[in-house]
């Protein structure tokens, strides 16, 4: 607004008890000063098919809302953000919204949460995708007492030995939390924090949320497990896909950026600011992650969003929502499907967040897999169109052979 506004102008003049000038008085005038243009990032053919393609998923899925972000992987500028909602006083239809969810709603991720979870673990140096591990199907705590509980993986398995990468590309909670028990939870909390966690993004848009990351201190019971896949914590759409995008940009994080440049009254343009980074990972840390999320595309939970003749990297999130102070059970269940991904995988450009709110719990269609990782094929297939993206040299997409483990 202090750039859009520009200086008002000012003139004084003498008159008289009824307001009336007096001529031949003098007049002290200062010249208004207009206020900057703003360009910002956003593309606006994107924008447009980005919001379409959102409110055509709601619609199939039965979804109660959803964001898009689309970014640039390294400037970390927003080329689109969509945001729609179903409307309360006729459920039949869902339109674009005017409120940026995508920054002031925050939520759970889910299983999205991995990439930060393993990586923290491959980073510290304290395992990597050939760690082989014992995952049992299911692991009970705080057994005999009243606050006894029981973790599970979603596919239903006896104990097994599994890879990190397996754990990975198979989305197994238990085997996530015993891979990043390696590191204490402070460490993981500091990761966190490095990824952008609990704190606004440089956007600063209007009511922009900073999320929740309690302090490891906080963290009781199985608040302690499930932090490490995906609950615990809440951070906004922009938040999630600036936190991946480190992986995107081997293991630096960029500050998500709407404004491009700025037009003065005589027309000069000036460039903004570029993007704060930092760096979060090291560099072979993120190139191992990128090897795995390309297998949960290829040959995991992710295949939904498979390009043609380009590779893509990323991770499924399917979180149960809390909702009056618990999860519910399998008949009041609530879910928010994501998925997170950029391309091409080994040379990334786009790096693309889809989030859906409660698709239909009784339906195939409520995963991040199935819900939000079709929709990231088709807004990705549009941006390749839009910004002219090609295949890297050499790069197939998916092949058939498997990962190890």
């Amino acid at each position: 607004n202090g750039l859009l506004t520009g200086v008002d102008g000012e003139m004084i003049r003498q008159h008289d008890s009824r307001g009336r000038s007096i001529p031949g008085s003098d007049a002290t005038s200062r010249a208004p000063v207009p206020g900057q243009d703003l360009v910002l990032t956003v593309n606006r053919s994107l924008q447009f098919e980005v919001e379409q393609a959102l409110v055509a998923r709601l619609q199939k899925v039965k979804g109660a809302g959803g964001s898009v972000v689309v970014m640039d992987s390294r400037t970390g500028d927003i080329y689109a953000a969509a945001n729609a909602l179903r409307d309360k006083k006729d459920p039949t239809k869902v339109a674009i919204t005017n409120a940026n969810l995508a920054a002031v709603d925050a939520f759970e991720p889910g299983s999205v949460a991995k990439v930060f979870s393993l990586a923290a673990t491959i980073d510290s140096g304290v395992a990597n995708p050939d760690t082989e591990i014992d995952v049992p199907g299911a692991l009970v705590f705080d057994q005999g007492t009243k606050w006894q509980s029981t973790i599970s993986d979603a596919e239903v398995h006896g104990t097994e030995k599994m890879t990190m990468r397996r754990i990975m590309v198979h989305s197994s909670n238990i085997g996530t939390y015993l891979l990043s028990q390696r590191i204490t939870s402070e460490t993981l909390f500091n990761y966190f924090t490095a990824f952008g966690f609990g704190k606004k993004t440089a956007l600063d848009f209007p009511g922009e949320t900073t999320g929740n990351v309690p302090d490891p201190s906080q963290w009781k019971g199985t608040e302690a497990v499930t932090v490490t896949y995906g609950y615990h914590y809440q951070a906004s759409a922009f938040q999630f896909a600036a936190a991946v995008n480190v992986v995107a940009n081997g293991g630096m994080y960029v500050a998500p950026r709407l404004l491009k440049s700025m037009i003065g009254a005589n027309g000069t343009m000036q460039d903004a600011d570029p993007s704060a980074t930092h760096r979060v990972l090291k560099e072979t840390t993120a190139a191992q992650m990128v090897s795995m999320m390309k297998d949960v595309v290829c040959l995991g939970t992710g295949q939904g969003a498979k390009l043609k003749d380009i590779s893509v990297a990323g991770k499924t999130g399917t979180a149960y929502k809390a909702k009056n102070g618990g999860y519910g059970d399998s008949t009041t269940r609530a879910y928010r499907a994501s998925f997170v991904g950029f391309f091409p995988a080994d040379a990334p450009k786009v790096t693309i967040l889809v989030t859906i709110d409660e698709p239909d719990p009784t339906s195939n269609d409520r995963f991040g897999g199935t819900a939000a990782a079709p929709l990231f094929a088709k807004v990705a297939t549009a941006a390749i169109h839009e910004l002219q993206i090609t295949p890297t040299p050499g790069d197939t997409g998916c092949t058939a052979t498997p990962p190890a483990g």
